[in-house]
């Protein structure tokens, strides 16, 4: 596999990505929930607190910032003070809304291409899960939703919502010891370089595994590109893991132990790789993982970044979006990836 390197990145500030000042800015990105894009039409919906209220709205992308029109579709009948939405797309194929809830309820609003969205404007309830919701994800060609319950189990939904898979809960247990079930080979014996030879044949030491300052033990679900695997990041006795499964529920392998492993998770949108980030005292990074779980590549981030809540992929792999905070601002960090060798 060829190494991947750091080309280029900058920083850009939230209030300019949205062409306001930086005081109308600050108002806006906290009360910015979710956001989902229809690609073909160019329309952003996006989920807002307004107050007591969450409120569906959309507005077009090419529409000048400063003089944008955002209408407002409709209300989620829940409470942002006492309940948390953690799920939301915008699902072409059916041309429907899909929203969840930590509490386990599970919400769609139907888009009628005459008609718009349904004249009554307001979300259906369309199922309920018992022990809530940690993190859901719908596959990139909408055929399964994967949704992490309260119990921690693993449960695929089909496109119609039917039950297709129901696991065990996640469980930490599953070490380094996974990597040559995939056939990719074990650590020790994978080519190192003159550099790691020698600590090759010293075989691999343990890793005690600490939390990171930034740990908010929430779950993460990330999908292959191709929809052949999806990934989850989780919390568990006091400790932070990523393990990967096939689309049907079956699992694959765990990630390799980090020291200060974080919940951010995204797959490179072409290829095999895994990113993550991993916050130690001296340093804050991004870390690559293989899909066999190893550990393949990482690259510092600027020491003024005080946590990452979002890692995301361009269609062609070549630039790494990464949502970042400093002391006094939220930004965004296009990082440019490239080969060293074409």
């Amino acid at each position: 596999m060829k190494d991947l390197i750091l080309s280029t990145h900058q920083i850009i500030p939230f209030s300019d990505l949205l062409s306001l000042d930086n005081n109308v800015a600050n108002e806006f990105v906290p009360n910015g929930l979710y956001i989902s894009i229809d690609t073909e039409k160019k329309i952003v919906y996006s989920l807002v607190q307004e107050d007591s209220r969450i409120v569906l709205i959309s507005f077009s992308c090419d529409a000048d910032p400063m003089s944008r029109v955002v209408s407002q579709i409709a209300e989620l009948p829940i409470n942002p003070l006492t309940e948390k939405v953690v799920g939301f797309k915008y699902l072409p194929e059916s041309e429907t809304i899909f929203a969840a809830t930590e509490s386990g309820n599970l919400y769609t609003l139907s888009f009628d291409t005459s008609l718009g969205f349904n004249t009554e404007k307001f979300f259906n309830l369309i199922g309920e899960f018992e022990y809530g919701i940690k993190a859901c994800e719908w596959s990139p060609d909408e055929e399964f939703l994967t949704i992490i319950s309260g119990q921690n189990k693993i449960i695929i939904l089909t496109s119609e919502y039917d039950l297709f898979f129901e696991g065990y809960p996640l469980s930490n247990k599953n070490k380094s010891s996974d990597f040559v079930s995939v056939g990719w080979g074990k650590k020790e014996t994978q080519f190192h370089g003159k550099e790691g030879k020698l600590a090759a044949q010293k075989g691999l030491e343990p890793i005690n595994s600490r939390l990171s300052k930034n740990e908010d033990k929430s779950t993460k679900i990330a999908w292959k590109s191709d929809g052949s695997l999806f990934s989850v990041s989780f919390y568990n006795d006091d400790e932070r893991s990523i393990q990967v499964f096939s689309k049907e529920g079956a699992y694959v392998c765990s990630g390799e132990t980090i020291e200060c492993l974080e919940q951010n998770l995204a797959w490179k949108a072409s290829g095999s790789i895994l990113c993550s980030t991993e916050k130690l005292d001296h340093v804050y990074r991004v870390v690559f993982y293989e899909q066999n779980g190893l550990r393949h590549y990482e690259f510092p981030l600027p020491t003024y970044i005080e946590s990452v809540d979002g890692l995301f992929w361009n269609s062609t792999s070549t630039i790494l979006a990464i949502v970042a905070k400093t002391k006094s601002s939220s930004s965004l960090l296009p990082e440019t990836i490239g080969t060293p060798h074409s």
